[in-house]
């Protein structure tokens, strides 16, 4: 699994790339502002192991995103899958490029306590 997303360098001043991790904090910065949705706790699954709600993996210069969350009881999950497809897609493209990009969404529980 790669590190970096290499971009198109038009300067040709060198490679120039973007992290997983900033993936990921894009990711969490627009799924924390949808209505209904909050993403999973992060959780210790071993010694040197962590579960995070948001990561992403890049292999053969695609990136693909696994988003864990939580919604609102009552709400339309089909809806809120698409809708949060649809911002972080919009995300990443205004602020990387046009990179190869899939969100993969799992619905880990519902919590009663969202607005």
């Amino acid at each position: 699994m790669a590190e970096y997303f290499y971009i198109n360098n038009y300067a040709n001043r060198g490679k120039l790339a973007i992290s997983h991790d900033v993936f990921d904090e894009i990711i969490t910065i627009v799924t924390n502002k949808i209505q209904g949705v909050s993403l999973t706790k992060a959780t210790k699954k071993s010694l040197f192991s962590f579960h995070k709600p948001v990561h992403c993996e890049i292999k053969n210069g695609k990136v693909t995103s696994y988003i864990e969350i939580k919604v609102k009881k009552g709400i339309d999950v089909d809806k809120i899958i698409k809708t949060i497809q649809e911002e972080v897609v919009t995300a990443i493209s205004d602020m990387t490029e046009l990179v190869p990009f899939t969100p993969v969404i799992k619905i880990a529980g519902i919590d009663e306590n969202l607005k």
